[in-house]
């Protein structure tokens, strides 16, 4: 972040027909700078006739006074840095994992660690691992701990970074790295699900074989292309959830934008027929098939890496 100064090699230059030369030195005009003290951190000098300030480093001239340089605090610099990201909306959530640990997450099933490598930015990123001998067989995921709901009829934007790590190529399905869940009226009832994700969210990705997916509300694929692992991959979802025709999805991979769906991408209601929740986010590795005893898959290992995770609101 720059800083405003008024630097000595500036001052020079601007005051050279304002100083007399004396003996191969430099001597102050008049006695305008009698008992101008720059705060004791500069010397006084002639502009146009005028006292000013020739700060030392480090400080910098505020009037007649040499102030000492203070960098803008991380709150300013995330409000710059929010401003410049193609004006994406207000930032209402951002975690990178940098506090070392699951604050602001909840687990889902298994918890993902916190690492230190490898991270896309800043010090840390989160470490999601998904055997068949964990507690949980086939979930290791997060939301977000206040709860991250997306109101119906609101325009959001979620960008975040991945990597798929250890997935070999594997016949069975599963979601990853997120989906926006929908919410049925009450989680006491079975009967009042929402069905399957794969057709019932407004949107997740999704892997299959070498394919990874982009799949929209009603099982649609928005895009589809070859799974890139080991490597940092960036996503950002612009999308507005609705039961009705204003409804919209806009997906971007790696800076690129690869498909837009427009119209309905809720049900509206659960399985006992009352009104849906609010969608809310999830992130990890959901690998259903795993839940139950079935016939062994191509693999019995997920592992994914999540850094830089942001929700802005329009």
């Amino acid at each position: 972040m720059s800083l405003l100064r008024l630097s000595l090699s500036t001052i020079l230059l601007w005051t050279t027909t304002a100083w007399l030369a004396c003996d191969g030195g430099l001597v102050e005009q008049d006695n305008a700078c009698e008992d101008v003290e720059c705060s004791g951190h500069g010397l006084c000098g002639l502009f146009d006739n005028q006292p000013i300030c020739i700060c030392d480093s480090g400080y910098h001239s505020d009037g007649l006074a040499c102030i000492e340089d203070v960098e803008e605090d991380d709150d300013v610099e995330e409000e710059e840095e929010v401003e410049e990201e193609d004006d994406l909306g207000t930032l209402i959530f951002s975690n990178g994992f940098e506090s070392g640990d699951l604050e602001d997450w909840r687990c889902s099933g298994n918890c993902p660690s916190v690492v230190n490598s490898p991270v896309f930015d800043g010090s840390y990123a989160g470490n999601f691992v998904l055997t068949r001998d964990l507690p949980t067989s086939y979930r290791t995921e997060v939301v977000v701990n206040e709860g991250l709901q997306f109101a119906f009829g609101q325009e959001y934007c979620i960008t975040m970074v991945y990597r798929y790590e250890d997935w070999a190529v594997d016949s069975d399905a599963e979601c990853g790295p997120f989906q926006i869940h929908t919410t049925p009226s009450s989680w006491d009832d079975p009967d009042c699900g929402t069905g399957s994700a794969y057709s019932t969210a407004p949107f997740l990705m999704f892997a299959q074989n070498d394919l990874a997916k982009f799949i929209t509300y009603g099982g649609n694929i928005l895009w589809e292309g070859p799974l890139e692992k080991q490597q940092w991959l960036t996503i950002k979802v612009h999308f507005r959830i609705s039961t009705g025709s204003d409804g919209f999805i806009e997906f971007w991979k790696d800076g690129v934008k690869l498909g837009r769906v427009e119209g309905r991408n809720n049900a509206g209601v659960d399985g006992c027929g009352e009104p849906q929740r609010e969608p809310y986010f999830k992130m990890g590795v959901y690998k259903w098939n795993w839940k139950v005893e079935r016939p062994a898959t191509d693999t019995t290992r997920r592992q994914l890496y999540i850094d830089k995770v942001k929700v802005y609101q329009k």
